[in-house]
């Protein structure tokens, strides 16, 4: 789990007072400490998701894994695991360049996956995931010379029950798949990562606690 205190301690340095009583964390509370600490909390958020991504690659059992691969012209026939794949624009006619949370080749399968921390999804950014997927798929297919299946997944960490989920585009729901079973795929302990997590959780709980007290007593 990304940490609080190093969201807050870097918005601390990056953000004066005059800079935070003009953002909309501000208008929602009227007080510039707590709009600091709902920033931090929302930058936390929002970078627990690399944070996911580059623990998976640290956990991995993969006998062939590697970070941050990058199309050069040709595709891998052998089995191997990249977490973050990039392919340049200049290889995707029409479009800008892209990146994919995961890709793991196989002798038979190319997965193609889109990796997410949570389960919620609105409509406009699960059809702009179904969208992608849908155009590197159909790269993929158009570039391998082995003529193997690719497969999209959409992986929801932390969902428990599919059909509880709220990914609104129904084109990609056989793409849907639980972070439990995925992780298998992949050689993950699941339970074993989400523990390290759980870890972190523990410490955001108290520095927040800590933090809020500690506005709460200046205020008085």
């Amino acid at each position: 789990m990304a940490k609080i205190q190093e969201s807050y301690d870097k918005h601390l340095k990056d953000f004066t007072d005059n800079k935070i009583a003009q953002s909309g964390y501000y208008r929602v509370c009227g007080d510039i400490d707590i709009a600091r600490a709902l920033k931090a909390a929302q930058a936390t958020v929002i970078r627990n998701g690399n944070e996911l991504e580059n623990l998976i690659f640290d956990i991995s059992t993969h006998h062939a894994k590697k970070n941050k691969g990058k199309y050069d012209g040709s595709l891998l026939p052998d089995d191997r695991l990249f977490v973050k794949y990039r392919i340049n624009k200049k290889y995707l006619s029409g479009n800008k360049g892209s990146e994919i949370d995961i890709v793991m080749f196989t002798p038979k399968t190319i997965y193609v996956c889109e990796l997410k921390d949570g389960d919620n999804f609105d409509t406009k950014k699960s059809s702009g995931e179904v969208d992608k997927l849908d155009l590197l798929c159909g790269f993929f297919k158009e570039k391998d010379h082995l003529s193997r299946a690719v497969t999209p997944l959409v992986v929801l960490w932390n969902c428990n029950d599919l059909k509880q989920s709220s990914f609104k585009d129904a084109r990609a729901r056989s793409w849907l798949m639980r972070g439990r079973d995925f992780a298998p795929l992949i050689n993950v302990d699941y339970d074993g990562l989400n523990l390290i997590r759980k870890e972190d959780q523990v410490e955001n709980n108290k520095y927040i606690f800590n933090l809020l007290k500690k506005i709460m007593e200046e205020s008085q």
